[in-house]
């Protein structure tokens, strides 16, 4: 019986740890790093980049995706409407995603 009270009370001393998840207690989306970088490349790359009224539209997937890679630079034509973290981003993007290097 002792043992059964004993196993109780280290239960309810470490419910709090059990249910709290990270523990944190921090907000947000819960992506950072290289997750949020990821899901913002695959964004613009779709907002921004092959939509219909971007400047690749109906681009051949995943053919011509290499294509637009140099477009990608700061002075290439989709490189001047985004901003070095959205480039930086697409970039990672089209690695994961299509295995292309830039």
């Amino acid at each position: 019986m002792k043992s059964v009270i004993k196993t109780m009370l280290i239960l309810m001393a470490c419910w709090p740890f059990l249910s709290s998840g990270s523990g944190s207690g921090g907000g947000g989306d819960g992506e950072t790093g290289f997750s949020a970088n990821y899901a913002l490349g695959k964004k613009v790359f779709q907002r921004k980049i092959i939509c219909e009224t971007c400047p690749y539209p109906g681009l051949s997937i995943p053919d011509g995706v290499a294509e637009i890679v140099p477009d990608l630079e700061k002075e290439g034509a989709i490189g001047k409407s985004l901003s070095g973290r959205e480039r930086r981003s697409v970039k990672l993007f089209l690695k994961k995603q299509f295995g292309i290097e830039s």
